[in-house]
């Protein structure tokens, strides 16, 4: 919950500190993106130090999850740049 909500106001100050609007669409994209390069980093350690097909599954779940991670509170942050966007806009 805590990081939720930290997502979030990172977002809102994003939002409100860099002028103009952001692409919300592009900066989901790069988090996907992102988040795939760290679920392959993770993922690399548990092919070299588990044993045969143990390491497969491993590999898949943990991929799934990084990258499912990552979205969640990247989702959040793009809401919170929303908001930060509108406040921006009220405020000028």
């Amino acid at each position: 919950m805590f990081s939720t909500t930290f997502a979030l106001l990172l977002g809102i100050i994003y939002g409100l500190v860099k002028r103009g609007k952001q692409s919300k669409l592009e900066m989901l994209k790069k988090a996907v993106g992102i988040g795939f390069i760290i679920g392959i980093i993770l993922a690399i350690p548990a092919i070299l130090f588990m044993p045969g097909i143990l390491a497969i599954f491993a590999v898949g779940a943990g991929i799934i999850a990084a990258v499912s991670f990552i979205l969640y509170f990247a989702i959040f942050f793009v809401v919170g740049v929303f908001i930060g966007d509108l406040i921006e806009g009220l405020i000028r």
